[in-house]
């Protein structure tokens, strides 16, 4: 170059402009730099910190209150229940949620009726002849002998129909009474005849007439047929020992309804503390 340069000069002929630019040194020219020969501008902010040359900047998701910033959401899914219809899941969307509705429980208030007792077969009064086994024991005994009206009324009530036993204890009083006083009067009259005693027996039959309806129905809960326990017929055996057979009636129903429990007399129409449930 310089000998070129000699040449020119020793000829006269002015060599052109060519201006020295030294590369190797970057040069700052408001806010912008540059790199060496080869290198990409790189534009920097003024006051900011340099960054290298050809780096990729990946700014990262800016979480808020939990909600995902930059990110796409699925759309909220709504789901709803129609009475006889079969829902529908749309492909991506979270499942729904099924949610299954009981039935109110109805609380019935009342008296809990305890569940009915099975059938005996048979009866189960014992001996017919033991008036003072349990459960009656001797007040069972003495109200059958002194008032059979009570004890009549009450096995109606127990057996035949809850409720109705003061009636029927009601009437047998009354035919009782209305049969001692006939005796009277028909003894005093015809004295010293004395057919009084018919009207008693007149009476009796009123009473049959109950203690039939109470066999039956005492059979009939039992599962069994009626059948004699003292002598050869019902008819017979109720109308001339009803005494004894009201009491085996009354120990047959308290130990296949009410076991453990005991007659206690007339207190009430069941015969025992606790009443049956109506």
């Amino acid at each position: 170059v310089k000998l070129c340069r000699s040449a020119r000069l020793s000829r006269g002929v002015a060599p052109p402009y060519s201006p020295v630019f030294d590369r190797r040194h970057l040069a700052t020219m408001q806010g912008e730099q540059y790199q060496g020969e080869g290198s990409q501008p790189v534009y920097q902010a003024e006051g900011s910190q340099p960054v290298a040359a050809a780096t990729v900047v990946q700014q990262e998701p800016v979480v808020l209150s939990g909600t995902v910033v930059g990110m796409e959401q699925p759309a909220a899914t709504t789901f709803t229940q129609q009475p006889g219809k079969i829902p529908v899941v749309i492909a991506g969307a979270p499942p729904p949620t099924m949610v299954v509705q009981q039935p109110p429980v109805v609380m019935v208030s009342g008296v809990v009726q305890p569940a009915a007792p099975a059938p005996a077969g048979r009866y189960l009064g014992g001996n017919a002849c033991g008036c003072c086994d349990p459960p009656g024991g001797p007040p069972l005994c003495c109200t059958t002998f002194w008032c059979p009206c009570v004890v009549v009324g009450q096995l109606w009530h127990r057996i035949v129909e809850r409720g109705g036993g003061g009636n029927v204890m009601g009437i047998l009083c009354g035919v009782t009474i209305g049969a001692y006083v006939l005796e009277i009067i028909a003894d005093a009259i015809l004295n010293p005849i004395r057919v009084g005693w018919i009207f008693r027996l007149l009476a009796g039959f009123v009473y049959l007439f109950y203690m039939l309806k109470i066999r039956e129905a005492a059979a009939r809960e039992g599962g069994f047929q009626d059948h004699p326990v003292l002598c050869g017929n019902e008819c017979c055996e109720t109308y001339w020992c009803l005494p004894c057979i009201a009491c085996f009636l009354m120990r047959h129903d308290i130990a296949a309804k009410q076991p453990g429990q005991n007659y206690q007399g007339c207190g009430n129409m069941s015969g025992t503390v606790y009443d049956l449930p109506a």
